[in-house]
């Protein structure tokens, strides 16, 4: 293993050097399979004719990560001017990730331009996600309270007063 190389890397010396894969733990919000049931249930419980824009899935993303953002969003349903202190729409390329994998598995459709649709297959999981109550408890109640207050005009004149 003589080459231009072997007087930088010491390539001789890892001989007797092996690699071995080892499971790595992952955080449950980073897994698909989570990010999957989370988009699925949005639309279930949080969207009119369980069609939903990828921004308001992008807004119960954030809002179900962060207890700030969770309480503004309740405030700002309950009738409060719209305020997110500051910050701006955190947009994840998780759940972009979760809406092509729903996609392609038939989980959802495209629907009207630019919302996604839950179909029969993703109402079906989300039910079984539902009635399971060790399955995303607190994200189920979150949802389950906002319900369907937070319409698609709703979210854009909030969006439009941040910007």
């Amino acid at each position: 293993m003589h080459n231009q190389y072997s007087t930088l890397l010491p390539l001789d010396d890892l001989a007797g050097f092996t690699f071995a894969r080892k499971p790595v733990s992952v955080p449950a919000d980073l897994r698909l399979h989570w990010r999957i049931a989370e988009t699925l249930l949005v639309l279930r419980l949080c969207s009119f004719k369980s069609s939903s824009s990828v921004m308001k899935l992008q807004l119960f993303n954030w809002a179900l990560r962060n207890q700030e953002v969770r309480a503004r969003v309740i405030a700002a349903m309950s009738g409060a001017k719209p305020s997110f202190g500051g910050s701006v729409l955190h947009l994840d390329p998780a759940v972009n990730r979760a809406v092509d994998f729903s996609l392609a598995t038939g989980l959802t459709g495209i629907g009207s331009p630019g919302k996604i649709k839950l179909l029969e297959k993703g109402r079906d999981l989300a039910d079984r996600v539902l009635e399971d109550d060790t399955l995303l408890s607190a994200e189920k109640a979150f949802l389950t309270e906002i319900g369907k207050k937070i319409s698609e005009a709703k979210l854009s004149s909030t969006i439009n007063a941040l910007f």
